[in-house]
């Protein structure tokens, strides 16, 4: 982050700690007791998106998308929190989404795991997710200002259906306008874990748009562990 002269790294066990570009002097400078699923900087490097969870006890009802009533998760007693902080660490927003599924280890290819990206422009941010109501993945995205939900993932076909089968832990990512500003992820086609994965495209607004099948090499798992798009948005890594 330029306005810390610094690298700023997220522990998935719950730290914050910046690091000096030129001594390397290491500073503990936020910490969250049950972990950080997910962080991503905004394009400008401003604002910090982090999802998290806490202690159900502890948090009032939430606002934001008004998805969640506020009664957290009775098995594991958290709730989680999706919230911005600008380069000083100090939170802009912060919201109570959909209850999802904690991952079950700190690994980060749980099929449970968390992923965040911007959209080019800095405006909103994707978020990606298990909801826990129905071990159904679901990508959302909210409003950079206030995080008030913007959309989320589902069917193009007109019936508001979410898309099934959206996987980990590829993530998500976000192309520029070289590519029409769509948000990108991977999809199994059918219900048996063998079957091919298809690379799909969601357009802002939520709506699934086109899709491309995957090649798998013979004697090989098909398994998709990331996606990128160059600075021009008219390429994507796979």
């Amino acid at each position: 982050v330029d306005d810390l002269d610094a690298l700023v790294c997220l522990s998935r066990r719950g730290a914050i700690v910046t690091v000096e570009k030129g001594s390397g002097t290491a500073e503990l400078v936020g910490e969250f007791d049950n972990g950080i699923a997910a962080g991503c900087w905004s394009p400008d490097k401003e604002v910090l998106a982090l999802y998290t969870h806490t202690d159900a006890e502890e948090e009032e009802s939430g606002d934001g998308d008004g998805t969640n009533d506020g009664e957290g998760d009775a098995a594991t007693g958290v709730l989680p929190a999706l919230m911005t902080m600008n380069a000083q660490f100090e939170v802009l927003s912060e919201i109570v989404p959909e209850i999802s599924v904690l991952p079950t280890s700190f690994v980060a290819t749980n099929e449970a795991s968390v992923s965040i990206c911007w959209r080019p422009d800095g405006t909103a941010v994707a978020v990606s997710t298990v909801d826990s109501s129905d071990n159904v993945r679901r990508i959302r995205t909210y409003n950079r200002d206030d995080l008030a939900l913007v959309s989320i993932g589902r069917s193009e076909d007109g019936s508001g259906k979410t898309v099934p089968n959206l996987l980990a832990p590829a993530g998500i990512a976000w192309s520029g306008i070289g590519c029409s500003q769509l948000i990108t992820s991977v999809q199994r086609k059918g219900k048996r874990a063998d079957t091919p994965r298809l690379v799909v495209f969601f357009e802002p607004n939520g709506l699934r748009h086109k899709d491309f099948k995957l090649r798998p090499e013979s004697g090989w798992e098909e398994k998709v562990v990331d996606l990128s798009w160059n600075y021009n948005s008219d390429l994507l890594a796979v």
